[in-house]
């Protein structure tokens, strides 16, 4: 892979497979986790989100292995329950919108549980993540194998989404940061743990200014700050602020 494709690429898998081997075994936990986060918007089942909430904590070492195997089961549970009456709505042509929405509640508790497993599925996770994520933005159930544009489109738009992600999480791996402890001062760590904690990463701007002022010039790391882009736990320059493997 190219550093221009790299940047603009829209390839899951290739994007994925490069970044493995460049990532340890809690960004890559991170990064599952963060594919889920990322349509996360899209669905509001309590469980679900808490079990999300589980496989960070894991991924950080914050809970133990039986936790977070037992939110993987509640996951394939719901998973199971919501695919069992997807099956029985989408038989009732007068009932399409519960299958659209069961459809795709099976898809992500699937996604969930694939980011609480070991060996870790993370390829897979993105998968399931966008293709219940597009089918919601969509509004369209895939039953038979039939072109659909806003599908496709949907489609397109997630993987260019969970590509966002993988990018998020590994930074540029042609460009390594050359990341000073100078910098890592009391204002930036608090600042970085802060957003880490709360997962409201909106004083991202103002990390980068503690960060230019502790003499950080790295254009790089100044630029990902102050970006638009959506922010994830795993994200490289926290983990570089706050001295993360």
């Amino acid at each position: 892979m190219s550093e221009d494709e790299w940047l603009t690429g829209t390839d899951l898998t290739a994007h994925v497979r490069f970044a493995l081997d460049r990532l340890s075994a809690r960004r890559q936990r991170l990064l599952a986790a963060g594919f889920c986060r990322s349509a996360l918007d899209l669905f509001d089942d309590p469980d679900l989100i808490k079990s999300l909430d589980v496989v960070e904590r894991f991924a950080d070492g914050r809970v133990p292995t039986a936790e977070v195997e037992r939110a993987r089961k509640v996951c394939r549970e719901i998973a199971q329950q919501a695919y069992d009456t997807y099956v029985r709505r989408i038989d009732d042509r007068g009932e399409n919108g519960g299958a659209l929405r069961e459809s795709v509640r099976s898809e992500f508790a699937w996604a969930l549980a694939y980011a609480a497993t070991t060996p870790l599925p993370i390829e897979d996770v993105g998968r399931r993540v966008i293709w219940a994520a597009a089918q919601v933005r969509a509004g369209v159930v895939q039953t038979m194998p039939f072109p659909s544009t806003a599908l496709e489109a949907a489609d397109a738009e997630q993987h260019a989404s969970a590509v966002a992600v993988v990018r998020e999480v590994t930074g540029n791996p042609f460009r390594p940061p050359l990341f000073y402890r100078d910098w890592q001062t009391a204002t930036a760590v608090a600042l970085a743990a802060q957003m880490y904690e709360s997962r409201d990463f909106s004083a991202m701007p103002i990390l980068a200014d503690a960060l230019q002022d502790a003499g950080c010039d790295d254009e790089h790391v100044l630029a990902h700050c102050r970006g638009e882009g959506r922010h994830t736990r795993g994200c490289w320059v926290l983990d570089l602020v706050l001295g993360k493997d």
